[in-house]
């Protein structure tokens, strides 16, 4: 077993112009500035509970950051389910006043998340390794999560439960409230708890309720299910129910008698039935009814969660979510309310209360299952003048529809949310420019007519930039410090950053750290360190092409096979193969002109014979584990299952033919979807082992020129590029991206599908992510080379594979130890990188002589 040291890759990029040396130029950030500043947004009526410790605490544990404490003077927000509008204005003014805000479910609305007025906060979790969401009260943390985001932290709740006067009931001979209770129940007992007068005139309703979330807590316990699909994304509003029909008649029928009456929470005496908040006990304890609490129908509680978001207009997203997780932590803030997190749980409660917590709390009703019933009170005041339940639904249902198109809407046509600068500073008043932008023009499907969408959307939002120049060049005969010459900013269908000439680009390290959309837990797998050298980071991941499968769905249909999906089994796989050759007599897997894809079938059988988990990667062909699976992989092949040609070649042939399954570049299904093709013909990841999963990826990169006089105007055009990867026909290498529901309504459900599977699969340590080899990547084809020979010996001359192996993994190590001894370049000059790739050939040549005229025929 060997490791096998960095090989600089010599692509034909980089094999023939005069290379041009430019200087950086020097940039200034604000982030480079000693201390970020933050303002935090609070209502009023808190600002007392934040003493001054808890800011001087978070300034002593994080100095580079300050916090200027605001009071929220703009946090009396509109209800969404009046005048939407208006909600969203108001939303709108009160996230621009603050990084890190305070929210309720009254500011936090699904409407709001989708206009784009609050950060998701997903991203910054996954790369948070001292965040233990297990230690929030499940219900807790669920509270703010719906379409696929997270858009708040909670860090402490009020909790909503029946509370009524025994005495009351024991007058009229009626069992007590309990959590088994059905609507019907509710009204039986609301009713016969009604004091009439001698005349039948209402005296003492049987119940009362604030209009507030308090008795939305009751309506969604009473409903017993959401009322939105939580199947699409974003999840759609469903107010048009069964539940709410039958709900909202017997509701109506109450307010009708009298037998339910509005009352504030501090007045008691207007019936002995109501829904009211724990923090509120004492009012109940003090009263001389001597009130009791119960379960809601259903034997839950509701929550009226707070907690802290992120502004969608922050400038310092890590730093926001650095400070709105900190909150969560303190105590001293929760005055009053149970605290999110179950580790700050320290006095305990009345033992009824106690009880009532014990029993419910875990199955609490968060905040999230609430979105949408305010429409009920909606639909109980249209009841006052119309007698259709049935056509009052369908009326709010429509609304609720436009409504959510509305707030789409507002996401895609409103300008970039900006929080106020906590201090007064002034700006200068920046120059307007004209970038140059470089596009490869090998990238797999470009979309001309998306890229031009998107540079005139930038050029109409952007302060600076008023119009890109872009044109496409060839890397066949172009360096990349030609490229840099003439471009301020260009992409590439590859990662370059081993073989680049650093003084050609500019690293971009520093704009990273100003930017408060980007963050490297949000980029897919493992694929940072791939575009970082000498601790720098050289190229912004723009997109992945992950090399895939793909199936004819006619074929399979006419075999009787299912369609395959994204968990594909390797002992699956086989099955199909051998059906779909006895079924149609011909060969079912043609890969085409690739040698990328055995190495992800060996990996599902369990083997690994160059593990590029480790850098550098180690070479292991004779181990026992990986020989039996190369085994049965190279098997498949010599019993008439998958299609061979000779790999140890730079340029395998293709195959020709149709076939069930083939090898294909990961855009070929986003060209289909962009194109519209009908085509029967479906992607899919390799199949996948019990002990591995092997996918192979390209990665498509940007990078900005030393010579760009606006790198800041490339750097934040490359950041709207990224965020759309279709525009480059690639897959999202950000997992926001993929989760962004904008994005995925733009794309079809079996790319939305794919992306997730890949996303989770690239997640996972158990899998193996091969690189792409090109025809001339020659460093890295050469860790390959004579494992590949192997393969054609045992496949095309019937030759013993254990020997092969042997000799295989002796010129490799040998091959390996030569490269070992070389000096590495600094690839500044065009001549370093031609005598370096010499160098490489002649220590291949050197161990295996008969590659003189391998490297001769190409």
């Amino acid at each position: 077993m060997l490791s096998a040291r960095p090989l600089y890759r010599i692509n034909c990029i980089l094999i023939v112009t005069t290379l041009i040396v430019v200087t950086a130029p020097s940039v200034q950030l604000n982030a480079q500035e000693k201390a970020t500043t933050l303002s935090l947004a609070i209502p009023s009526g808190l600002k007392a509970i934040f003493s001054d410790s808890v800011i001087r605490d978070f300034q002593s544990t994080y100095p580079n950051i300050r916090v200027n404490l605001l009071n929220a003077t703009d946090s009396n927000i509109a209800p969404f389910s009046d005048v939407l509008s208006a909600h969203l204005d108001d939303v709108q003014n009160y996230v621009q006043t603050a990084d890190v805000v305070f929210i309720n479910r009254d500011i936090l609305s699904p409407y709001a998340t989708s206009a784009g007025y609050f950060l998701d906060l997903t991203p910054f979790i996954q790369g948070d390794k001292t965040l233990n969401s297990d230690d929030f009260y499940p219900a807790l943390w669920k509270s703010f999560q719906w379409d696929n985001g997270i858009w708040a932290l909670p860090y402490a709740a009020d909790i909503t439960a029946l509370t009524y006067v025994p005495s009351a009931f024991n007058k009229v001979g009626l069992a007590y409230p309990d959590g088994s209770w059905t609507l019907d129940d509710l009204t039986s007992t609301i009713r016969k708890l009604t004091l009439k007068d001698a005349t039948g005139n209402v005296v003492v309703p049987g119940f009362s309720i604030q209009q507030d979330t308090t008795s939305l807590t009751l309506f969604r316990s009473l409903l017993g299910e959401n009322l939105y699909d939580s199947s699409v994304v974003p999840n759609t509003p469903q107010i048009d129910k069964a539940s709410s029909e039958k709900f909202l008649t017997t509701w109506h029928e109450l307010e009708q008698e009298g037998t339910i009456a509005l009352s504030p929470s501090n007045d008691l005496d207007k019936s002995m039935m109501r829904v009211g908040r724990l923090s509120e006990g004492s009012q109940y304890k003090n009263s001389q009814q001597k009130w009791q609490w119960a379960l809601l129908p259903g034997n839950r509680v509701g929550l009226e969660t707070r907690g802290f978001a992120v502004s969608g207009g922050t400038q310092y997203a890590q730093q926001a979510y650095t400070l709105a997780q900190y909150l969560t932590r303190r105590l001293d803030i929760v005055v009053g309310y149970l605290p999110a997190r179950q580790s700050l749980q320290q006095s305990q409660q009345p033992p009824e209360i106690q009880k009532l917590l014990d029993q419910s709390l875990d199955k609490a009703i968060p905040d999230s299952e609430l979105r949408y019933t305010d429409y009920l009170y909606n639909a109980l005041d249209q009841l006052k003048t119309s007698s259709n339940v049935k056509e009052v639904l369908q009326s709010i249902q429509a609304q609720t529809i436009q409504d959510s198109q509305a707030a789409i809407k507002r996401r895609s046509n409103t300008k970039a949310l900006i929080v106020a600068t906590p201090f007064p500073t002034v700006r200068p008043q920046l120059e307007k420019v004209t970038l140059k932008f470089g596009v490869e023009s090998t990238l797999g499907g470009l979309s001309h007519d998306r890229l031009d969408a998107l540079i005139k959307d930038f050029t109409a939002s952007d302060p600076q930039v008023v119009q890109i120049n872009r044109s496409e060049f060839g890397t066949g005969d172009t360096s990349i410090a030609t490229v840099s010459s003439q471009y301020d900013c260009f992409t590439l269908s590859e990662n370059v950053v081993p073989d680049i000439v650093l003084k050609s680009l500019i690293n971009l390290d520093p704009l990273m750290e100003a930017d408060s959309s980007f963050s490297k837990a949000d980029v897919l797998g493992n694929i940072m360190p791939q575009v970082e050298r000498d601790n720098k980071i050289w190229a912004m991941p723009m997109y992945i092409e992950p090399l895939m499968l793909s199936y004819n769905t006619q074929m399979f249909d006419s075999a009787g096979l299912k369609p395959p999906n994204n968990d594909w089994a390797i002992n699956e796989f086989v099955d199909d193969l051998k059906t779909l050759k006895t079924q149609t007599g011909n060969i079912p897997y043609n890969p085409g002109a690739d040698f990328n894809y055995l190495l992800p079938l060996i990996a599902a059988y369990g083997g690994l014979p160059v593990d590029y988990r480790a850098n550098p990667p180690i070479i292991d062909f004779t181990n026992p584990a990986t020989v039996e699976a190369i085994q049965q992989a190279l098997d498949l092949v010599k019993q008439g299952y998958i299609k061979y040609s000779k790999l140890s070649t730079f340029n395998p042939p293709g195959g020709s033919g149709s076939s069930a399954i083939a090898n294909e570049p990961g855009f070929g299904m986003l060209v289909r979807f962009i194109s519209g093709s009908k085509v029967a013909v479906k992607s899919i990841p390799y199949p996948k082992g019990d002990k591995y999963a092997g996918i192979s990826i390209r990665l498509g990169t940007g990078y900005i020129s030393a010579n760009s006089p606006n790198p800041e105007a490339c750097y934040r055009w490359l950041t709207t590029l990224r965020k759309h990867p279709d525009v480059l026909v690639g897959m999202p290498v950000y997992y926001s991206v993929i989760a962004d529901s904008a994005f995925q309504k733009a794309q079809s459900p079996d790319l939305n599908a794919y992306y997730a599977s890949l996303s989770l699969l690239m997640k996972s340590p158990d899998t193996i992510a091969f690189p792409a080899l090109q025809s001339l990547d020659t460093g890295d084809y050469l860790l390959e080379h004579w494992l590949l020979e192997a393969f054609d010996n045992v496949v095309l001359n019937n030759a013993d594979l254990a020997t092969e192996l042997t000799h295989a993994q002796l010129f490799t190590e040998n091959y390996l130890s030569c490269v070992e001894k070389l000096t590495l370049p600094e690839l500044s000059t065009q001549d370093d990188a031609q005598a370096y790739y010499l160098q490489l050939e002649g220590c291949a040549i050197k161990v295996d002589p008969k590659m003189k005229s391998f490297f001769g025929n190409n």
